[in-house]
């Protein structure tokens, strides 16, 4: 008879019975089933891991579960103890991911707003202009909607491609810069921009992706993430930058036109995922089989992209990983899409929210590829 750790100190939302009691609540979790112990007395209810979806744990000063059981959403949530780490770890081992809040700085430092870590770590930063920017709304509408994917697809708060483009609607400026990256954040920063300058043969000095040329948007903004079961599933978003001139748009498209950016630009997106997911320097580290993909478009402007292979933890199969940028005049916008079967329909959804893009932050030319 194998022994069952209890978790105690949560409560649930919602209550699985109508006006049932949501705490206490103690947890149980392993490779087979969930359960918890609900109310006092408690009453047990035991889930099976494969009825339960969309399981995920942010971690900080209070750890939160979701999942999703028979379409309906539920939160377990508690002040976070030293001897939740056995929880998590758990967690993760039944197929779940893990999101720790301070990571929501550091994905905005690390892979939202590269440009912006590039900034607060380089010595030398290009001072932006003063006059007034576009509003957040103006920076969130160049981002993918739901309108621009077929039906099917649904809004997602948690996922792994916000692992990368950062929870919805999430605002930095230039005036709220992240602070500099401490820790895990830092380890994996060093170990990708390293490989990005590899991969580029670029300098970090001359880098304006990572390194000690960038320079800052004056606003940027996490869009949605969309997720469908179609395809093996596959989930889709973006971030929208607004830089406050387009000459420091035009000095990036310099680096970013290079035949070897696609690849290195999914790269790079590959492994701060694989870093975060598994919550290790050495997984952002590991090798990525990466090429170049910059799908034909109707929609004239800049855009330049790649797919990645990875593996995520307590999944089976491998996805690719799509990443593009965008750009034209004063805007910057990047595509993050996980698919399980990259086949000719998936590209179609690719190409469509890509085509919406870039229609958008140029609206003036619709038609034709460039």
């Amino acid at each position: 008879m194998s022994l069952v750790t209890r978790f105690e100190g949560f409560t649930l939302t919602p209550a699985f019975v109508a006006n049932g009691p949501s705490a206490p609540v103690a947890v149980a979790i392993d490779e087979s089933r969930l359960t918890l112990w609900i109310g006092e007395p408690s009453t047990v209810w035991q889930t099976p891991i494969s009825e339960l979806h969309q399981l995920e744990a942010t971690v900080g000063r209070w750890l939160t579960i979701r999942f999703t059981i028979a379409g309906v959403r539920y939160r377990l949530r508690a002040r976070r103890r030293r001897e939740y780490a056995d929880l998590e770890e758990l967690i993760r081992n039944s197929g779940g991911i893990i999101v720790r809040s301070r990571r929501v700085r550091a994905v905005s430092v690390i892979s939202v707003a590269v440009v912006f870590l590039a900034a607060s770590l380089a010595s030398v930063i290009t001072t932006i202009s003063s006059a007034p920017g576009p509003s957040s709304a103006d920076v969130a509408s160049a981002n993918i909607r739901g309108t621009d994917l077929p039906p099917g697809f649904s809004a997602l708060a948690h996922s792994y491609v916000s692992v990368l483009i950062g929870p919805a609607g999430a605002v930095t400026t230039s005036s709220t810069l992240p602070a500099k990256p401490t820790g895990l954040d830092k380890k994996i920063f060093n170990v990708v921009a390293a490989n990005f300058y590899s991969c580029m043969h670029v300098k970090a000095h001359n880098d304006r992706f990572f390194g000690g040329s960038g320079v800052i948007p004056q606003i940027q903004e996490s869009g949605t993430t969309y997720r469908s079961s179609s395809f093996g599933g596959m989930e889709i978003g973006s971030y929208s930058q607004y830089y406050a001139t387009t000459q420091m748009v035009r000095d990036d498209l310099k680096e970013y036109s290079s035949a070897r950016f696609g690849h290195c630009f999914a790269q790079q997106s590959a492994q701060i995922l694989l870093g975060y997911v598994n919550s290790s320097a050495d997984a952002a580290a590991a090798s990525v089989v990466s090429q170049n993909y910059t799908p034909i478009t109707f929609a004239h402007g800049w855009r330049r992209g790649g797919t990645a292979v990875v593996s995520l933890p307590g999944v089976k199969t491998p996805f690719t990983l799509v990443s593009i940028l965008v750009a034209e005049g004063h805007r910057e916008v990047a595509i993050e899409s996980l698919v399980s079967n990259f086949s000719d329909a998936s590209r179609k959804v690719v190409i469509a929210a890509l085509n919406a893009v870039l229609a958008r932050i140029d609206p003036t030319t619709t038609s034709g590829s460039a």
